[in-house]
């Protein structure tokens, strides 16, 4: 139990609590340096044993030291604690500063850079990976051959009757391959559109457009296509 006694130590009387037979070296506590400032009747500087130097305390909470760096001023475990970037001392301790997937850049906490969604996705041949999606690179008409896009043929899925030959996806009559031949004459045949008194009709025509000729492939011929007027018209032989 502490007890109280009074000194006469001339100027200034002050009561001197004892503690548990620590003794007590002044009832001070300094606050700026150079300077010594009267505590309050609650906090006291002790010498304790353990320590061997000056410590603020109350007296009535032994166990607290609050400092001595002022009165009643909790102590500052800080003061001579150096942490590394980005941490931060609290209580003693340095505590890292960046959140959880940062990383510590001259001093900064510096956040993951963004992850590429396609880095774990595999595409199948001919696709590309676009935003974590395989997207297919074949134009419309293209089938992926060999991780090639290879234009698609039109004729792939068409059936033809017989005598025609697919072209483009169109079924075409197939044209007749007569044997060589000479003639002393081309006539070309048709129906012609005539007018009468007001009155329509169709005429059947047969005219020479050659003599002497041979096979050939195509024939081009300009004639009459009206009776009112001269056009020319593109027509392809055969044996029709």
């Amino acid at each position: 139990m502490s007890r109280v006694l009074k000194l006469a130590l001339g100027v200034g009387l002050v009561a001197m609590p004892l503690i548990s037979g620590i003794s007590i070296a002044a009832k001070q506590c300094k606050t700026i340096p150079g300077y010594v400032t009267t505590c309050d009747g609650t906090i006291v500087r002790t010498n304790k044993p353990e320590s061997g130097i000056n410590e603020c305390w109350h007296t009535n909470r032994w166990d607290k030291k609050l400092g001595d760096d002022g009165c009643g001023n909790p102590l500052d475990k800080c003061k001579d604690v150096t942490c590394p970037e980005c941490h931060k001392c609290a209580n003693g301790e340095c505590i890292d500063q960046c959140q959880p997937g940062e990383t510590c850049i001259n001093g900064i906490c510096t956040p993951p850079p963004p992850t590429d969604p396609c880095e774990a996705v595999t595409c199948p041949e001919c696709h590309q990976c676009e935003n974590g999606d395989c997207i297919n690179q074949c134009q419309p008409g293209e089938t992926c051959i060999n991780g090639i896009c290879t234009p698609t043929d039109p004729c792939a899925n068409v059936t033809c009757p017989p005598d025609h030959t697919c072209q483009n996806g169109e079924c075409i009559p197939n044209l007749v391959e007569l044997p060589p031949f000479k003639a002393e004459a081309l006539f070309v045949t048709g129906k012609d559109q005539l007018s009468y008194a007001g009155r329509k009709r169709l005429d059947d025509f047969s005219r020479k457009i050659t003599e002497k000729c041979s096979q050939v492939d195509r024939v081009d011929v300009i004639g009459y296509t009206d009776y009112r007027g001269r056009s020319s018209k593109n027509l392809r032989l055969s044996q029709n």
